[in-house]
Order: structure tokens, then sequence, then C-alpha cells
């Protein structure tokens, strides 16, 4: 924000890892780092829970084109620009794992028309990091420190039957470009998590993410590490 006040074409912001990682060093020690993200890349990516950059800082970077260079404080290297350039059509961006999250699940049995509910919880302002409004129910995956307010508002809001709660779950979502422009790449991912099929809650697939609701087991690294390992020998 301050950067966009001052008019400034570039920000640079210093964190305690070299920039921004297709997926969380952690998980995958040998992960590769981007070297250039588009904003919209970075916005999904923060979105979905990866905690390097707040999504409202990208936004404002977005709205008055500012250049953000992401770099370690520490070696002073500068391994991320988060720009306006158009998407590598090949690539995946982010292997997100979110496994500080809740789940809830509206169903047409509540008796309220499912986007009523929908816009209800956006003007509580949340923290959302997933939602999927199908014909039959709708999915919604927030911050798990909410879970007390939000049972509290579900209270008071007299929804009946009251959503189902699902606190022991986990956030997986691939990000890129390379969802929407190589096929056989979407082919495989969608055979890997076939394999979760059974711990799977919830999928929701578009030309750029594909994000499943899964339940929150010790397998969840292995997931990563396959999807990482995919993407790796597909060429990212």
């Amino acid at each position: 924000a301050l950067a966009a006040a001052l008019k400034a074409d570039k920000c640079q912001i210093m964190k305690d890892v070299d920039g921004v990682f297709v997926s969380d060093p952690k998980l995958i020690p040998h992960v590769k780092l981007n070297p250039v993200l588009s904003y919209d890349e970075m916005l999904q990516m923060s979105e979905l829970g990866a905690g390097v950059i707040n999504q409202y800082a990208v936004e404002i970077a977005k709205h008055y084109h500012v250049k953000v260079a992401v770099g370690n404080s520490v070696t002073k290297k500068m391994g991320t620009i988060i720009t306006d350039n158009s998407l590598d059509t090949a690539k995946i961006s982010g292997i997100i794992l979110n496994d500080a999250v809740l789940a809830l699940k509206f169903s047409k049995n509540n008796g309220r028309n499912l986007w009523s509910v929908q816009k209800t919880l956006e003007q509580k302002r949340w923290k959302i990091f997933y939602s999927y409004l199908s014909e039959e129910s709708f999915w919604v995956v927030t911050d798990d420190e909410m879970g007390h307010e939000i049972e509290e508002t579900l209270k008071s809001a007299d929804w009946q039957p009251v959503p189902d709660l699902y606190e022991d779950i986990a956030l997986v979502s691939i990000v890129g470009s390379g969802l929407n422009y190589n096929a056989p790449l979407v082919k495989n991912i969608l055979h890997i998590l076939e394999e979760w099929d059974k711990n799977i809650l919830s999928l929701q697939a578009t030309m750029q993410k594909i994000s499943i609701i899964v339940k929150n087991n010790d397998n969840l690294k292995k997931l990563v590490e396959s999807l990482y390992d995919l993407v790796e020998m597909e060429g990212n």
C-alpha cells in the first residue's frame, strides 16, 4: 500500500525464504522457486492459504501496477517477481496444503436458497479459502479459528437443520495455467486424486485451479509429494 501511495513502480518484500515456491519447502525440501508470477497467480495462491504474501497486498499491487519482488531478508536474494506479465501456459505455479481450516456443507434441506446462504457468509467477511455452489449443496472452507463464531452465527440465524461441520479436514489445491493448456497433465493429476477418492469430500476444478476438501491424515504429505513429482516430471 505504501509503494502505491508513493507511486513507486516496484516494491520489495523481504521474508525468511528466498521467494515464492511451487510448494511448501517444509513438505518438499527440493521444491523449486517461481522466478516470475502474475498478479492473478499469486492472488489465487494467497486466497487458498499460501502464506508468503497477504492477498490484499497483491490486490493493491495489481490495481496500481506495482511490481513486487520477494526475497530473503538475510541473503538479500530476490527470488520471485510478481507482475502483470502473461501466464506461462505450461506452468503449475502452486501446490498448496492448507490444514488450518474447517468446512461447512449446506444442503437444500436447510430450507433456504443456497445463493442467499453464500451472500450471508460473504457479508460476515470471514476468510473464505474455498466455496463451491452446486444445485444440491454449498461447501465453504474457512479458517479453523472461526469455528466458534460460525457456530454462534448459525444459531442466531436459526438455520435448520444446522449445516454439517467438518473440522478434521484439509484443503489441497493445484494452481497454474498448465491446467488449462496441458490436458495430459490434468488427466494424470486426476488419476492421482482418484487414489484418494474415499477421503475426498468435495472437488472443484476451474481453468487454472483444482481444489479438494480431503479428510486430514498423516498421508497428506505423500499426496503433495506425488503431485509435485508429477508436475516436475511433466517439465514444470
